[in-house]
């Protein structure tokens, strides 16, 4: 769990107190290759301030692989975009996908602290889930526009995921007729445009194909 210490506005605002989630931070500290100025002990305060992304985003990754806390791990990408905007459009790592998922989740009442809030927040952390996921979807049709050849298998992978993403299963497919009827058709939208994009990038991988292929 997470637990107020300091007055910052940053990441160290918070610490942890739950093995658990401690562990899931080292992981997450290792997997981007380097360990943001922070205690990683369970219950100590850690050391980054409010300016700090890769704090922001290592918490993040923390939180939301915990699985008990997306509603947080959804604020802090939020936190981290709006200090800066540059690291969302880094899709070199899934910093906004991930912050979509974190978002979705919560959204969905997924999560320990999805359970007290109220359906207005829900479906806001619902609709900051489809800008985020139509952001990087905009990002990789720009990707693909400059690097088709070397982008393509990097997007492929990618949207594809999407489509079977656990995360994303209340918000896709049939499980939209659960939501409010003016939440749907975004959503569909969202669906329909990541299929055209895959459907191009298969067009593409299609037509080289033949071009190699002797006659």
């Amino acid at each position: 769990m997470l637990r107020r210490r300091c007055g910052t506005g940053g990441p160290c605002a918070y610490v942890l107190t739950s093995p658990r989630l401690a562990s899931n931070l080292a992981t997450a500290c290792g997997s981007k290759g380097g360990t943001p100025r922070r205690r990683q002990s369970a219950g100590r305060r850690c050391g980054c301030g409010p300016g700090d992304p890769g704090a922001y985003f290592t918490l993040g990754l923390a939180l939301y692989w915990g699985g008990k806390t997306p509603a947080a791990g959804a604020r802090f990408y939020a936190e981290a975009f709006a200090a800066h905007p540059k690291l969302a459009d880094d899709l070199s790592f899934p910093n906004r996908y991930n912050a979509a998922c974190c978002a979705a989740l919560a959204g969905c009442g997924q999560g320990h602290d999805a359970v007290k809030l109220d359906e207005t927040e829900r479906a806001r952390l619902r609709h900051q889930a489809l800008n985020w996921l139509r952001a990087d979807l905009a990002a990789w049709g720009q990707l693909l526009e400059k690097e088709k050849d070397q982008a393509r298998a990097r997007a492929q992978d990618r949207l594809r995921e999407w489509r079977q993403d656990a995360d994303f299963a209340e918000v896709r497919g049939n499980a939209l007729a659960k939501l409010p009827e003016a939440e749907r058709q975004p959503w569909q939208q969202l669906w329909a445009d990541v299929e055209q994009t895959l459907k191009r990038v298969n067009h593409q991988d299609t037509k080289d194909a033949k071009k190699k292929t002797p006659n």
